[in-house]
């Protein structure tokens, strides 16, 4: 006899006698409880897996709702480490996904031999994979490839092949998510900035013809529109032809970057800051026109104006009159073809109807309250004005209803011609305070742009940052700071080691038109006898304003608000009073800006966990009694069928498909197995049906 057949007889010997000497008993033979069939490894995957995705998910979503008011939220975008976050949780929850699909395949393939969905030839592997798998890919094939041979229905194959696409799928939860970041501005970390706020006037840098007389800042065009901080400190007074701006709180930030001004979103330091009230009335008046030049430049007039009567007793106290002495433009266009206010300011320099507004007799600018009890003031030191806005239009263009506003409608028959004239008067008080301002976003400051298409300046945007618009736009809206608070200043003791000019420039600004001995012609094309002529985008920014508005006060401040910026940045460059303020800027970060991505991962997610439920109901109630999870030599010992006695000797020189196709060429390539009942277990085979 030969070694093999040797061997093969003293193992069937030894077979036989342990099945004589050594059955097994009635307790041996009973199956292990549910968790134990189960198994530990299964269950945990099951609950820590399912723990894992919610918890991701969970910090997925506060990733992709979270802003910057939450703080933790805020420094994890800002420090860069949105896209380390992203990666490490989509990670978490493929790998979790990838567990549990294992799992899943083991009780799949337990369901499959339930339900005898298996091929005959496919019986070996697919009870291996209940103790070891790769994943529900391993388990598809062997279930649905006989039903593309007309086989019975595959339920556990269609499950594994669902399990299966959404296990594949999970690898690319990372790339949709970050697909979701974009680079965005995000509030930053509080930082000190080193700043100045004034200019040492012993140091060899000073000049005082330089600092205090500026007489053509109405000739300059604006080189930027600056950000601002501001708040209304008083509102406007409402009564009939009257028109007030109540006192607005201005303050200008001695920053020069535009950059660093854009992107700032708190300031807390010293600053200059400026409240403004302006106040427009309609006048009465008696004047005419001097025949003293060439009246195809523009007009002489001459006369006395007082205020209305009717309004008297609302608003003003007395009649008292103020001579004036205007220079006011032609009435056309200069051939450009470009219609336009044409219009002037004239000093009513000899004026004092302050005294007499009530109006500015407010506690923010005169009383012993507010500001004032902080602050000395000093009447020499008020900016004041008193002038009159005249409007040179053709008698032929019809005018709106100007009855009930600050409006005189004049016309003179002699030079064909209409005046629409209105008074104003205007006063502002300027601080070195210590403000807190802040805004939601970053912005980019306006640009004066020429509209070719229109051949005029485009001046909505810088119209809107001064708040001169028909619509009353938010300040964030504006591009403009909200002013939180000010306090009065506290001068460090560098600066009072020196003689120092910390009043602001405003005054000689401002006196630059008011206080001249011209009348200002604010128009572009017009012509003009006198010699002072505003800029042409300043008097592009003031007619817009009036047409757009109707009311003088909101373009005088308006221009009062450019002049003042463009005197206050012309100095701050050259600044050597050294202070600090706090601040935080916008910085750029990438974050979470679109949902589509994350909308995918949490279907995906809900998709994997109802699959996970499913597999696991349908195991507990259908065929989980009849086998266990992991268990070698359960899935070995439940390979012992008759249909397959025959296998064992030629299995061990086959390969799998050498194996397969001797099971068609018997006849079996369509016959099912699971498992049945055997003497108080389970098996594979065939149902005896």
């Amino acid at each position: 006899m030969s070694s093999r057949g040797s061997h093969e007889s003293l193992l069937k010997q030894l077979i036989q006698h342990s099945h004589d000497t050594d059955s097994p008993t009635e307790g041996e033979l009973r199956l292990p409880g549910i968790l134990e069939r189960v198994g530990s490894y299964s269950i945990c995957t099951i609950i820590l897996g399912t723990a894992c995705i919610l918890g991701s998910f969970g910090f997925i979503s506060f990733l992709w709702s979270g802003n910057s008011t939450n703080e933790g939220w805020r420094q994890i975008m800002i420090t860069g480490w949105a896209t380390r976050c992203v990666t490490l949780t989509a990670l978490a929850i493929r790998t979790s996904i990838s567990a549990q699909a294992i799992v899943s395949t083991s009780m799949l393939a337990m369901l499959a031999l339930q339900w005898h969905e298996v091929p005959i030839a496919s019986s070996a592997p697919v009870s291996l994979l209940r103790f070891a798998n790769a994943g529900p890919s391993s388990l598809a094939l062997p279930l649905l490839w006989p039903f593309r041979r007309l086989g019975p229905f595959p339920i556990a194959g269609v499950l594994v092949l669902t399990v299966a696409l959404t296990a594949s799928l999970t690898n690319i939860t990372s790339t949709a998510l970050l697909s979701d970041l974009e680079i965005g501005m995000l509030p930053g970390n509080e930082e000190s900035m080193s700043l100045y706020i004034g200019k040492n006037t012993s140091g060899p840098g000073y000049n005082f013809r330089h600092y205090e007389n500026e007489w053509d800042l109405w000739m300059r065009r604006p080189e930027r529109f600056p950000a601002f901080a501001e708040a209304m400190a008083e509102g406007p007074v409402n009564m009939t032809g009257i028109h007030d701006t109540g006192v607005v709180l201005r303050a200008f930030l001695p920053i020069m970057s535009q950059t660093i001004r854009s992107n700032l979103r708190n300031f807390s330091g010293p600053t200059s800051l400026t409240a403004m009230r302006t106040i427009c009335g309609k006048p009465k008046l008696d004047m005419e026109i001097v025949r003293d030049g060439n009246m195809d430049m523009g007009y002489h007039l001459k006369g006395i104006a007082w205020l209305d009567g009717s309004i008297k007793e609302s608003a003003f106290v007395s009649n008292d009159s103020v001579k004036l002495d205007c220079l006011v433009p032609k009435a056309n266009t200069g051939g450009t073809g470009v219609p336009e206010w044409h219009l002037t300011f004239c000093s009513l320099y000899d004026a004092d109807f302050n005294d007499r507004v009530p109006v500015f007799k407010s506690d923010f600018l005169f009383s012993e309250t507010a500001l004032a009890n902080t602050i000395p003031f000093d009447n020499n030191r008020d900016a004041n004005a008193v002038y009159l806005v005249i409007n040179v239009t053709d008698p032929h263009v019809s005018l709106p209803d100007y009855s009930d506003s600050e409006w005189t409608v004049m016309k003179n028959k002699t030079a064909n011609v209409t005046f629409v004239i209105s008074a104003c008067m205007s006063v502002y008080r300027d601080f070195q305070m210590n403000v807190r301002a802040s805004r939601p976003r970053n912005i980019t400051e306006p640009e004066i742009q020429w509209d070719i298409s229109n051949h005029a300046f485009d001046t909505f945007n810088i119209r809107r940052q001064l708040g001169a618009t028909r619509v009353a736009w938010p300040l964030h809206d504006r591009g403009i700071m909200n002013l939180d608070s000010y306090s009065p200043l506290e001068i460090s003791q560098t600066v009072r080691d020196h003689p120092a000019s910390l009043f602001l420039f405003a005054n000689t600004a401002f006196a630059s038109w008011h206080q001249s001995n011209y009348s200002l012609a604010i128009c572009q094309f017009c012509p003009f006898i006198g010699d002072a002529f505003a800029e042409r985008s300043q008097a592009a920014v003031v007619a817009d304003i009036l047409k757009d508005t109707g009311h003088p006060a909101l373009a005088i401040q308006a221009y009062e608000l450019m002049v003042y910026g463009i005197s206050y940045y012309n100095h701050l460059v050259d600044f050597d009073l050294p202070d600090t303020a706090m601040t935080r800027s916008f910085v750029p970060a990438l974050r979470p800006a679109a949902w589509r991505g994350y909308y995918a991962v949490s279907g995906l997610i809900m998709v994997h966990l109802g699959l996970m439920l499913a597999v696991i109901t349908l195991y507990f109630y259908s065929g989980g009694r009849r086998g266990i999870l992991g268990g070698a030599w359960n899935t070995v010992a439940q390979l012992q069928m008759e249909e397959q006695d025959w296998v064992w000797d030629v299995a061990k020189t086959r390969t799998d498909r050498g194996v397969r196709k001797l099971f068609e060429h018997r006849g079996l390539k369509r016959k099912f197995v699971g498992l049945v009942e055997d003497e108080g277990s389970y098996v594979i085979g065939a149902n005896s049906t």
